[in-house]
């Protein structure tokens, strides 16, 4: 029943605004504020946005044991309903919460504990976004201290949550301590509780909850025992989510559960901390689908879904109705959560199950891929199994086992077939494939255990690995298992797997990936070998020895091969096998290291040349003579020496050599008779030794064709260099002099003079090639967005002046060539033009380094590695040399041109050269100083193009290089999946003259680390503060995002490393000079945080998004900058469909950058929406820093054929400061801003008039109101404001507020004064940014008064203010006034720290910065901001510290005076009559009044006496209304608890007010708000009785019924009483209100007034009636019925 006789309401306006009234008891000390409520119904109360503001409010008393609340029926409230706060001991019991908002039942800083709810009911508990964050997923129970006691209390519709344990680590608010530990607190009860119709859990424990004995103390169990926590006969059913659902738990024990009905899980446990057994489930039903009416369930249900964690148990679990195949139910699954990127297991985790029994269940286990589990059946009961059996997912090197199967089937589980034939590894890469339903049985004679892998070294290859694991023998026709790397922990970033005891397995990491170091662990192992394995790593990198430890303690290695006897941590190296097995057989870990050299140092036997050994006379490699060593000359296969002081020249194809090592020297023969050489081999060393054909001044003859080809495969040994150093294999490693030279070009690339159009066979060049031979393949670049429009072309003819050139095949695009794009400008522009042109480039060289023919198949080319110990240690010197099928995917360092920690190499070039058909990387410049890489061609490579490794290489000149497609690459780091064809980690470098042609992602990419990584690891080196080397003269064009990209950081600064102050570390400017950018797919130029660059002759054309985007600029104003530049949105290129309109120059989100001289061209597409400028580049990113409203100047704009000009980001603002009229059109130039209310009332601000490049504005339509447009009012398209050049525009900063869990996440909202409410205000968003960091940040006129204040009405504390850009003399000041409805007595406002006095009168534009003025009449506080420094105001309530209440309270021990009427004049002597409406009412101390007639409505009163409502026979309904009431150490009673308020009468306290009324103050930290009834006595409101509050339908009510049969009789609801009737389905808005009109006989059967819109469940014995074995497994799912009326209101 919903009625009551004693009722406490809000007054009629309270619904619309939901600000309704509240009662708060609040006093200091245990029981010194005593409330005791019982039979009271209380609705709309509750106010909205208003923290602390609730129906039934215990705040900060301490132990309550003389108060409770009893019986009573709150609904229709706007704020939670029973809030708990700073309380123990109190009673909550029987009692009904109704349509609210927020939680209902709300525990609420943690600190809470001994407190009792017990019976109580909640329904339709509504989602709130006017309250705190988890508001908006509420819960009808919310729950932050676990030691507090629950009892019989139903959850019975909620929009997310019924119980919700929601454990803080400490308690927060006002009872803030570090003492006490929710997560950890003992647990009190939770016994014979029930959720149903939820929208997502019927009981969530979120996040931990781990009871210990000491709560804060150590997490070790053996120092801090876990303590076990018992939830008893939980009922949960009908939940759109789960019945159950945990995160991280402890010894927690769910006994007599019984769940049906829910959508997707019964139980669901995601991680336990306890010891095995500790944490269970036991003797407990779950139901997929019960006798309820069905409804639609949009997928298939679980009924237990096991941890994700070690030891879980589950005993007595019956199962009943998984075996819809259709939706796909299952019995079981495993590894709770694992879907969710925050689970952090790394699976294969183990529960134990006994005595599990099933009705109607076919489909027992779907096991979470690829996250895996083990199933341990103890008993048989969950397998069908004899003795039991260990279940699992398909594992493939399970499957080869003899103890393990694929299930055979049973009454629950379905035959499994095995895999089919044509699924592979490729097809299913993690744990073998899942077919529905398959998994493995393993016998119960033996033990399956986890196993897993981790510290692995080195992590930056083997990480994201597949783990390869095979059974051995390997069985071929068995798929692997390949098990994923997981960036969990236990292991952390690692890997785990199940092995089954007494085998032998096989493990290795995919990709040919070798480990330095590894650690392996197990789980639940008995020590005692019973249950031992073994594992064996295969390995391809050179391992000459291994050192294995368990517990620190290095282990010898074994001699012979192992046995399941031997010890943990036994270890056998079979070098000829090149294996390592290592035995498990206890729980500790194993750490292995991977040794390459058998002493530390040169892995290499020998001693290498003296580099003064002369040379010999040359041999011939095809006479036999020149091999003494080997007797012939060297035939396929054999290694090969030519050893110091011999120089052999190759005057004939060479075999197929293994290694060969050169410490003399080779050298290919340029003899007339000899023509085309080959010399191959797996891998050649050079030494000490010289490898060479031609020289730099000679080079090898145009006539014939030098090849160097290296051949294998990826499995082949690696070459060991040092213990830290290898080269890999189908190497070219040098370690000497590199010296190939083939014929030279003139030109090795030009462009095209003219468009050449698809299907043509000819191209027009700029410049002739006359030594580019016939025959001779050449490559077309794009000029279109996608870079695979390149072509490769064999050239057939030339003509006379080698200008045209004709190709043997037609073109497949067009290439553009015309001369003058994309913008020809007239004499005064003079420096504007760019080249838009296709390049054209020659591939073919006659000097050529290339792998074998199975190189693409396998993505495993030849690879040239220089390196060296040592400036000039090693000498590379390589020119218009074609290096094709090369490099090596899946192998970091293995790349096809390789520079490798040398140090200088001023010797060193790379020039000329022609690098195509690559697998990983083309030039890699790693760890070296002063190389030159010139004039080179990069063409159809995998990952980045030329690649500057770790950040420390410096001095290093790229020049006149052209890069195309550059193709993405998933076998490298993360960066080569999104590659750019020149990726930079150093500034300091020079970049030339370079073309970036069309790569998937990047042009160029300056992604400088904060120190550099790998081998060049160190502090001293900061490139993201490195001086700048050089960048002029290059383009970038047809890439998939930026042109140049420049992310994360780059500011320049004198010293690289030190302080980020500009006054102690000046900023260094760093020019990037006449670069080209064009058909990039999304901006030409992208920065994310930089300093001083300074863009000068720029072009950029044709850019999907935009052409220059600069996100955040650290650098003083104008020292950054856009100069001289232009940006097209269209050129004369051939059309192509476009995504979206382009801007041209998007402005940061950060001060002072500097646009001057900028040309912008065809921004005047209406259909696509471009904008030649917009503002707050990247602001639409949630990684975002900056908080908006950020100037950028501009000076020198000039425009062709540009409509719309500006397109400013909403919610993030700019101010654009026009310095001379050049971007607005005014004279003497303007502040563009977009369109805020608050500025548009300004007389110097307007809506934009127009111009040649601005369309005219309309003002706002008049619909379009704050609610229609929350933040910074409505824009328009192109709506925005030109505020005139005489005044400033400022930004101002709001921050460091408090009550930051108040004021955050609110709008802050500016009007200008005075105030026109034909005008919008402003809305201003909080942002969780920086500078402010978590405020706002809005423009001011300078000269104008502001009002400010926060939405919902909310006050502030504290807040400091902030302008920028000020100039501190006042003529651009202006003032901020702040109105509260809270109480201000007094304010503090302090700049440096220093306190101002308050001035005497209104402020003047004249008075000093941060000077204020308090209006307490106006309740306004106004500020003037002058200067840039902050202004710091903290708002007080109290004219003194401590109580704010005037005058003391009473003596408690004054007695009372004899009754008086209210109704009598003589009560009142103060006022003289009897109160009036809008009068301020004291009962003083000692008198005592008889409420007798209805009150008039008062304002505030304060009972310091006692006031009762009258019982006289004489009197009926009685009502008390006033603004405020306030037991100041008085009462205020109706009724008693041994005779309650008499049943034919009400009561009725009404509490009126509005949201902007004064505040009633109480301390200076806590304030009771308005619209309330405050109890700093006695509060004590005693309704009717009643025998039962609430029952359940004994029968299902049908819809359209207006009869309910119930199981308790209740002959004390009175008939024209509200009640309510919960819903049984799945959404909490079924539940209804209805008037009772007749009761039978018996007072079980009820007639309402209106019929059920909906069915109600109430049939006996649901969901399951089990038969005489299983007793206690009948669970009740009945709908509830309650009163919701009382006589006390």
């Amino acid at each position: 029943l919903l009625s009551r006789n004693v009722v406490v309401r809000g007054d009629d306006s309270s619904a619309a605004a939901q600000f309704g009234g509240q009662i708060m008891l609040h006093s200091e000390g245990d029981d010194s504020s005593v409330g005791r409520l019982s039979y009271v119904e209380a609705r709309d109360m509750g106010q909205a946005f208003k923290l602390g503001r609730y129906p039934v409010h215990f705040h900060m008393i301490g132990a309550v044991h003389q108060s409770y609340v009893r019986g009573c029926a709150i609904h229709r409230t706007y704020n939670r309903a029973v809030t708990i706060h700073g309380v123990r001991h109190l009673r909550v019991e029987r009692n009904v919460v109704y349509d609210n908002m927020g939680h209902a039942y709300f525990i609420e800083d943690g600190a809470e504990t001994d407190n009792v709810l017990d019976g109580n009911l909640g329904l339709v508990t509504r989602e709130s976004f006017s309250l705190l964050n988890t508001d908006a997923t509420p819960a009808t129970f919310w729950i932050t201290n676990p030691n507090n006691i629950f009892r019989n209390n139903a959850a019975a519709g909620s929009d997310k949550y019924g119980y919700w344990y929601d454990l803080p680590t400490h308690p927060g608010g006002p009872s803030a301590t570090e003492l006490i530990c929710p997560q950890g607190e003992r647990f009190g009860q939770f016994d014979d509780n029930s959720a149903h119709s939820n929208g997502r859990y019927g009981l969530r424990l979120h996040d931990v909850y781990v009871p210990r004995e000491d709560p804060c103390g150590s997490s070790d169990h053996l120092l801090n025992p876990s303590l076990p926590a018992d939830f008893n006969r939980f009922t949960s059913y009908r939940n759109q989510r789960a019945g159950v659902i945990t995160t991280i738990m402890g010894a927690l024990r769910f006994n007599s559960f019984a769940v049906a009905d829910c959508m997707e899980a019964g139980v669901e446990v995601s991680e336990v901390l306890a010891a095995e057994g500790e944490a269970r489930l036991v003797d407990s039903v779950i139901v997929s689908r019960s006798q309820i009416q069905p409804e639609a369930v949009r997928q298939g249900s679980v009924g237990f879904f096991a941890p994700r964690s070690e030891g879980y148990a589950v005993r007595g679990l019956h199962l009943v109705n998984f075996d819809d195949a259709e939706r796909g139910d299952h019995a079981f699954s495993s590894c709770a959560g694992c879907w969710h990127g925050a689970a952090t297991d790394n699976g294969v985790r183990r529960t134990t199950f006994e005595l599990v029994t099933y009705d109607s269940v076919a489909n027992l286990v779907d096991f979470g891929t690829p996250f895996k589990a083990l199933f341990r059946d103890l008993d048989g009961s969950l397998s069908g199994e004899t003795g039991g059996a260990t279940i699992t997912p398909y594992w493939p090197h399970l499957a080869e086992s003899d103890s393990c199967r694929l299930g055979p089937g049973s009454a629950a589980i379905p035959p499994s077939a095995p895999l089919p034939a044509d699924q592979d590894e490729d097809a299913c890469p993690h744990g073998g494939c899942e077919l529905p339903d398959t998994y493995l049985l393993c016998d119960a004679d033996v033990e399956v255990r986890r196993l897993a892998f981790y510290d692995q070294e080195p992590a930056y290859w083997l990480d994201y690995r597949d783990l390869v694991v095979r059974q051995l023998p390997v069985d071929e026709s068995v798929n692997a298992s390949r098990v994923m790397w997981k960036k969990k922990k236990d292991p952390e970033r690692g890997w785990a797997a199940p092995f089954v005891s007494g085998h032998l397995y096989q493990v290795f990491w995919d990709t040919w990936s070798d480990f330095k170091e590894v650690t392996l662990r197990a789980n639940h192992m008995a020590g005692d070998g019973s249950d031992a394995f073994m594992v064996q790593f295969n390995y391809t990198d050179v391992r000459e020895w291994f050192r294995v430890r368990v517990d620190g303690v290095e282990l010898d290695e074994s001699e012979s091969e192992l046995t399941l006897a031997d010890a943990h941590g036994a270890h056998y190296h079979n070098r000829t096998a090149e294996t390592l097995t290592v035995l498990v057989r206890d729980n500790r870990a194993v750490q292995i290291e991977g040794r390459r050299c058998a002493r530390w140092g040169n892995c290499l036997a020998g001693e290498p040349c003296d580099p003064d050994t002369p040379l010999e006379a040359p041999l011939l490699w095809s006479e036999a003579s020149t091999w003494p060593e080997l007797g012939a000359v060297p035939q396929d296969g054999d290694d090969v020496v030519i050893p110091c002081g011999r120089h052999v020249l190759l005057d004939e194809d060479s075999a197929a050599l293994g290694r060969l090592f050169v410490s003399g020297r080779l050298s290919f023969s340029e003899a007339s008779a000899d023509h085309d050489l080959l010399l191959q081999a797996d891998t050649i060393v050079l030494r000490g030794g010289t490898l060479d054909a031609g020289s730099e001044a000679s080079p090898y003859p145009a006539d014939r064709t030098a090849t160097v080809q290296l051949n294998g495969q990826r499995a082949d040994p690696v070459l060991a260099l040092t213990e830290y150093t290898d080269a890999g294999n189908k190497a070219l490693v040098n370690l000497g002099v590199l010296s190939l030279h083939g014929s030279a070009l003139a030109t090795h690339s030009t462009q095209l003079a003219a468009t050449a159009s698809a299907g043509s066979k000819q191209l027009l060049l700029v410049d002739a090639v006359p030594d580019w031979p016939l025959g001779a393949q050449l490559l077309v670049t794009t000029t279109s967005f996608s870079y695979e429009h390149a072509e490769v072309h064999t050239l057939v003819a030339r003509s006379a002046d080698s200008r045209t050139l004709t190709l043997q095949a037609s073109l497949a695009h067009q290439h553009y060539g015309a001369a003058g794009s994309p913008y020809t400008p007239d004499a005064a522009q003079p420096g504007l033009q760019a080249e838009l042109r296709a390049e054209v480039a020659l591939l073919s060289r006659n000097v050529v380094v290339r792998g074998d023919d199975s190189s693409a198949a396998a993505q495993f080319g030849g690879q040239i590695m220089l390196h060296s110990e040592g400036d000039d240690s090693s000498v590379g010197r390589l020119s218009y040399v074609e290096a094709r099928d090369m490099g090596q995917a899946f192998k970091l360092g293995r790349y096809p041109v390789h520079f490798h920690m040398i140090g200088a190499v001023h010797q060193s070039y790379v020039r000329g050269c022609a690098i195509h058909r690559t697998y990983n990387r083309a030039v890699t410049i790693h760890g070296v100083r002063h190389l030159r890489v010139e004039r080179n061609v990069v063409y159809d490579n995998m990952g980045h193009a030329y690649f500057i490794e770790d950040g420390a290489e410096t001095d290093n000149v790229l020049d006149g290089n052209l890069g195309l497609v550059t193709r993405e690459s998933f076998s490298l780091l993360n960066t080569d999946a999104t590659p750019a064809t020149f990726w930079i980690t150093n500034p300091n470098n020079i970049f030339r003259n370079n073309a970036a042609a069309g790569s998937d992602k990047y042009g160029y990419w300056y992604d400088l680390p904060t120190h550099p990584g790998g081998p060049s690891a160190t502090e001293l080196i900061c490139p993201q503060g490195e001086r700048f080397g050089q960048f002029d003269d290059n383009s970038a064009h047809s890439n998939g995002r930026y042109g140049l990209r420049l992310h994360d950081v780059y500011v320049p600064r004198e010293d690289p490393c030190g302080s980020s102050d500009h006054l102690l570390n000046p900023s260094l400017p760093a020019d990037f000079n006449r670069f080209t950018s064009y058909r990039n797919q999304r901006a030409g130029v992208i920065t994310t945080i930089m300093g001083a660059l300074r863009f000068n002759s720029f072009a950029v054309a044709d850019c999907m998004e935009a052409g220059v985007e600069v996100s955040e600029v650290l650098a003083a104003e104008g020292e950054a900058r856009l100069v001289d530049s232009v940006i097209v949105s269209r050129s004369q290129i051939q059309p192509e469909a476009v995504r979206q309109g382009s801007v041209g120059f998007f402005a940061p989100r950060s001060e002072g950058y500097a646009v001057r001289g900028l040309h912008l061209v065809n921004f005047d597409d209406a259909e696509r929406g471009d904008h030649a400028f917009s503002s707050c580049a990247g602001c639409w990113h949630g990684a975002a820093t900056d908080n908006g409203v950020r100037r950028t100047t501009f000076e020198l704009v000039t425009y062709d054929s540009v409509a719309n000009l500006v397109d400013f980001g909403t919610p993030f603002k700019a101010l654009f400061r026009d310095l001379d009229g050049s971007l607005s059109g005014e004279t003497g130039g303007a502040t563009i801003t977009p369109y805020w209310p608050h500025l548009a009332e300004s007389d110097s601000c307007r809506l934009g008039p127009g111009s040649a490049a601005i369309p005219p504005s309309a003002p706002l339509p008049a619909d379009q109101d704050e609610d229609a447009c929350p933040h910074g009012g409505c824009e328009l398209p192109d709506t925005y404001l030109l505020c005139d050049a005489d005044v400033e525009v400022r930004r101002l900063a709001f921050y460091d507020q408090e009550p930051a869990y108040w004021l955050d996440y609110r709008d802050l909202v500016v009007r200008q004064l005075p105030v026109d409410e034909s005008v919008n205000a402003s809305r201003v968003m909080w942002k969780k940014k920086k500078d402010p960091e978590r405020g706002w940040a809005a423009p001011f006129v300078s000269g104008h008064l502001y009002q400010v204040f926060w939405d919902t009405w909310s006050d502030f504390k504290e807040v400091t203010l902030r302008a920028n850009h000020m100039a501190g003399d006042g003529s651009d000041a202006f003032m901020v006034q702040f109105n509260y409805t809270d109480v201000r007595e007094w304010f503090r406002v302090r700049v440096d720290g220093v306190e101002l006095d308050e001035s005497e009168s209104e402020l003047t534009l004249a008075d000093a910065h941060g000077a204020h003025y308090h209006n307490r009449t106006a309740e306004t506080l106004t500020v003037l901001v002058r200067d840039n420094r902050a202004v710091q105001i903290e708002g007080r309530r109290c004219a003194r510290w401590g109580n704010c209440l005037a005058g003391e309270p009473c003596d408690p021990d004054t007695p009372l005076e004899a009754p008086l009427l209210w109704s009598e004049a003589s009560t009142w002597p103060e006022l003289g009559a009897v109160p009036q409406d809008g009068d301020d009412v004291v009962i003083p101390c000692g008198r005592h009044v008889l409420l007798d007639e209805d009150s008039a409505a008062l304002g505030r009163l304060f009972v310091s006496g006692r006031l009762s409502f009258s019982e006289a026979s004489a009197d009926h309904d009685l009502l008390l209304q006033a603004d405020t009431i306030v037991l100041r150490g008085g009462t205020l009673d109706a009724g008693s608890e041994a005779s309650p308020y008499p049943a034919d009468r009400t009561a009725t306290v009404q509490l009126n007010g509005q949201r902007a009324d004064p505040v009633l103050a109480l301390t200076e930290y806590t304030d009771a708000g308005n619209k309330a009834l405050v109890n700093l006595g006695v509060l004590s409101l005693h309704g009717s009785a009643l025998a039962t509050h609430s029952t359940q339908l004994a029968a299902t009510a049908s819809a359209g019924s207006k009869q309910l049969l119930l199981v308790d009789a209740v002959p004390d609801w009175p008939l024209g009483a509200q009640l309510l009737v919960t819903t049984t389905s799945f959404s909490y808005e079924h539940a209804e209100v209805h008037t009772l009109v007749a009761r039978s006989a018996d007072s079980r059967t009820l007639t309402l007034q209106a019929s059920l819109a909906h069915q109600h469940y109430g049939a006996a014995g649901s969901p399951y009636t089990p038969d005489a074995a299983q007793p206690g497994l009948q669970a009740e799912l009945r709908a509830e019925v309650a009163l919701l009326s009382r006589n006390v209101v």
